[in-house]
């Protein structure tokens, strides 16, 4: 019955700290369209994470706060019906399927391996990670007393799945499985050597594992790209099945491009191949 989307105020060019957008929410029997509230937590691909809770009265949203001197991003939950809001410790990237919990990433570091996902911030209060981080990693919020923890930090994870904790570590994408018992985590490594994206002497090296979305135990690590020497020299768009297997599109070797079905918790298979680039 409702949608609820984010809405720059601008276009041709990009966005930066202190910009604002508004969160607007559309009902779709009467074609009412309402600007609820403002944000200066978005970016250009995922806007300011706009999403439902459990119900028509829980609309989520980021924002950027001053807090103790220092800009930081916070989820924002609003009623759209009455107009009252509250913010919660952490912003929010996925909502649990109950309603209950947001896990995300730290939205103000992502710029440092991607734009379009996180918000701005001063870049003197965003700097790089020079490692993989004992006190960042993937947070946990309590979406009705709106505290916030740290489920597992970047040094664990990396520790657990294998990988360098000396290497700069960042986490990307975080999403809850339909059922809520598990999050695909994505790490991110800078590793020191020319690559895409802008990223100047660095390439990102994409990490996707599996955790337990109540303890990060049993990590999965269910493949990696970007050295240019893996059988998989590229990905994008990892995300939850409606049966809880992960789908991936994958660029194989041979340049072919594959999408592979991960059943959890250790067989894969090719489910489409195509030898033509896809648009």
């Amino acid at each position: 019955r409702l949608l609820a989307f984010t809405r720059f105020p601008f276009e041709g060019r990009p966005i930066k700290h202190g910009d604002e957008a508004h969160i607007v929410v559309v009902n779709l029997r009467t074609g009412e369209e309402r600007v609820v509230a403002t944000t200066r937590g978005f970016d250009s691909q995922t806007g300011a994470h706009v999403q439902w809770g459990a119900t028509d009265a829980d609309l989520y949203f980021n924002d950027v706060v001053l807090r103790r001197h220092k800009h930081v991003p916070v989820g924002v939950h609003l009623d759209p019906s009455t107009g009252r809001s509250r913010r919660l410790e952490c912003p929010v990237y996925s909502i649990s399927p109950d309603g209950r919990t947001s896990a995300a990433p730290n939205l103000g570091l992502m710029v440092h391996t991607q734009l379009g996902y996180g918000v701005h911030l001063p870049p003197t209060e965003a700097p790089a990670n020079r490692d993989a981080p004992h006190n960042d990693g993937v947070w946990v919020t309590d979406l009705e007393t709106g505290s916030c923890r740290l489920l597992v930090s970047l040094r664990t994870l990396a520790r657990r799945a294998g990988l360098d904790v000396s290497t700069p570590t960042y986490a990307f994408h975080v999403k809850y499985s339909p059922d809520g018992s598990r999050l695909m985590v994505i790490l991110r490594q800078r590793v020191a050597k020319r690559g895409l994206l802008n990223l100047g002497s660095f390439t990102r090296r994409n990490h996707v594992l599996v955790v337990d979305a109540h303890t990060a135990d049993n990590v999965a690590h269910l493949v990696e790209w970007g050295s240019g020497q893996d059988p998989v020299r590229n990905g994008n768009h990892p995300n939850w099945t409606p049966s809880g297997d992960v789908s991936i599109n994958l660029v194989a070797d041979s340049e072919s491009h594959l999408a592979m079905n991960f059943d959890l918790p250790t067989s894969w298979s090719i489910v489409a191949l195509s030898d033509a680039t896809p648009p």
